[in-house]
């Protein structure tokens, strides 16, 4: 016999808790119960993706698209769909979200065709800031890889406009290095201006 959804996030948070007695880093804690959140919800939601007749993309967002997940963080979800959404991605979200529901799993969602979900940046901030960290779950790949890229070029995009129009508020720097090198380009930056508030 199956476990049910609930059970299965008992044990993966049970895991979880077990690996936070140890030294294990607790990076690696968060990682590692993403990746069991990310079998689960591929292994429960995966056969309703497949014959759902929209073309959709679920991704990750927020602090499970960036793989931290805490025991009972929350899962916040994109149903991303090519097209407006109709009927049956709807059905489609109601039909992962319920089971997540019902075990306790305190789980978000949106239902958004691409163009919307595009422009978000410009119509709703804390909705385009955890797409930042969005990732690909399951469904139509292509459609995620492709949403993806031109969300955060439309992103990088609007901060080089600003960074361009306000040199004196805005800065720019390499963040594609090590914590460490990004830490350090930081304070190199801000620390003249830390020195003349005196």
């Amino acid at each position: 016999m199956s476990q049910t959804i609930a059970q299965q996030f008992a044990e993966a948070r049970a895991r979880a808790g077990k690996a936070a007695g140890t030294d294990t880093d607790g990076i690696r804690i968060a990682r590692d119960l993403a990746a069991d959140v990310d079998r689960i919800l591929c292994a429960e939601a995966g056969p309703l993706v497949a014959k759902c007749e929209t073309k959709v993309a679920v991704l990750a967002t927020g602090g499970f698209g960036r793989s931290e997940l805490a025991p009972f963080s929350d899962l916040d979800l994109l149903v991303l769909c090519a097209e407006r959404p109709g009927r049956a991605a709807q059905a489609l979200a109601e039909a992962i979200l319920y089971p997540l529901w019902d075990a306790k799993v305190d789980a978000g969602h949106a239902v958004r065709p691409f163009d919307q979900a595009l422009a978000l940046p410009a119509t709703d901030l804390a909705a385009a800031t955890a797409l930042l960290d969005a990732r690909f779950l399951l469904g139509d790949r292509p459609l995620a890889e492709k949403f993806l890229a031109e969300f955060h070029k439309r992103v990088a995009d609007a901060y080089e406009r600003l960074a361009t129009s306000e040199p004196g508020r805005f800065t720019r720097l390499d963040a594609t290095g090590s914590r460490e090198h990004v830490h350090l380009a930081v304070m190199e930056r801000l620390q003249p201006l830390l020195d003349s508030t005196g």
